[in-house]
C-alpha cells in the first residue's frame, strides 16, 4: 500500500512523523507528544541528542492505530484544535483504545467528558451518549476503568428494553460478568415492579367477568413492566384497567403517588458495578 500523507497533518507541519496501520503519515510536533503521552515522553527520552538531531532522516514512528483514530487523537492532543465532537461510540472506544495505549491521561479525560454531556444539536439539547446508547458506553467505561461513568450508563440499562439496548451496542462485545450483573439488576428492578401489581386487590363484587378482565389486565401489564421498566408504564398500566364486559370499573388503589415517588428514587440510584479484573 502506498503512503499517503495526512491533509490534516501535512509535510512540514512538525518536527516528527508518524505511520499509521493504514500507511498513513502524519507530521507533528514532538513536544505536543511529549507533553501529552507517558509513553512518547519515555521514548524520546531514551532518545540520544545525536538521534533528536536526526530527525529528518529517521524513519517514522510506527502508530498501533488507523488514521481515523490518529486524527482524532491527535486533534484531543493539540491545544489549540478545538476537542472533536464525537457521537460515535464505535469512534469513541477506537480512540479510547489508543489513548489508553500511548498513555494519554488528558484525552482520556476529554472522552469520559463526551460520554456523560448534554450537547446542543439543531437548536435543541441532545441526550448524553449514556442515555443514547447506555449498553455500549457501559461496554466501554467498563473496559477502560470510567468507573463513574459506567455507573450511570448501567443505570440506564436497567430501564427501556433490552433487545433495544443490545441491538444499540451490536458490535461491542459484552462480557459474561457485565450481563450477569446487568440481568440480575434487571430482575430485581422487575421484581419490585411485580410486587407492586401483586398489592393490588382483586374484585370483591363476585362478578365472573370482573375476575377474568382483572386477570387479563394484570398479565398483559406485567408484560408491558417487563419489557420497559419504568414507572411511566407502570402509571400507564394502573391508571386506565377498564370496565369488565359487564360494566363494571375494575376499582385501583390511591397509592400512585407513592409508587411514583419510589421509584423514582430507585431509579435515581446509581447500581454497583461488578469489580473489574
Amino acid at each position: 500500500m502506498r503512503e499517503r500523507v495526512s491533509p490534516v497533518y501535512p509535510a512540514g507541519h512538525g518536527d516528527i512523523a508518524l505511520i499509521t496501520l493504514d500507511n498513513t503519515l502524519f507530521h507533528v510536533h514532538r513536544a505536543i507528544l511529549q507533553h501529552s503521552s507517558l509513553v512518547f515522553a519515555t521514548i524520546f527520552e531514551s532518545d540520544s541528542k545525536e538521534e533528536q538531531g536526526e530527525d529528518e532522516c529517521q524513519a517514522p514512528l510506527k502508530m498501533e492505530t488507523d488514521s481515523a483514530t490518529l486524527e482524532r487523537l491527535l486533534t484531543f492532543a493539540y491545544p489549540d484544535r478545538q476537542s472533536p465532537s464525537l457521537d460515535d461510540v464505535e469512534a469513541i472506544a477506537n480512540v479510547f483504545r489508543a489513548a489508553k495505549r500511548y498513555e494519554m491521561d488528558g484525552v482520556i479525560y476529554q472522552l469520559r467528558k463526551s460520554l456523560i454531556e448534554t450537547k446542543i444539536k439543531h437548536d435543541g439539547l441532545t441526550p448524553p451518549l449514556y442515555v443514547r446508547a447506555p449498553l455500549a458506553v457501559l461496554v466501554i467505561c467498563y473496559a477502560f476503568d470510567c468507573l463513574d461513568e459506567a455507573r450511570l450508563a448501567l443505570r440506564e440499562c436497567l430501564k427501556g428494553n433490552l433487545e433495544d439496548h443490545i441491538a444499540s451496542s451490536h458490535s461491542f462485545e459484552l462480557s459474561s460478568e457485565l450481563l450477569s450483573k446487568l440481568l440480575h439488576l434487571r430482575s430485581e428492578r422487575m421484581g419490585w415492579f411485580m410486587a407492586k401489581l401483586n398489592t393490588l386487590p382483586w374484585p370483591v363484587n363476585n362478578c365472573v367477568n370482573c375476575f377474568r378482565k382483572f386477570g387479563e389486565w394484570k398479565l398483559e401489564s406485567s408484560f408491558r413492566i417487563q419489557n420497559r421498566l419504568n414507572i411511566e408504564e407502570l402509571m400507564a398500566c394502573i391508571s386506565k384497567p377498564g370496565n369488565c364486559i359487564s360494566g363494571h370499573p375494575i376499582p385501583m388503589p390511591s397509592t400512585a403517588t407513592e409508587w411514583l415517588m419510589e421509584a423514582k428514587e430507585l431509579e435515581e440510584t446509581l447500581p454497583k458495578l461488578p469489580r473489574i479484573s
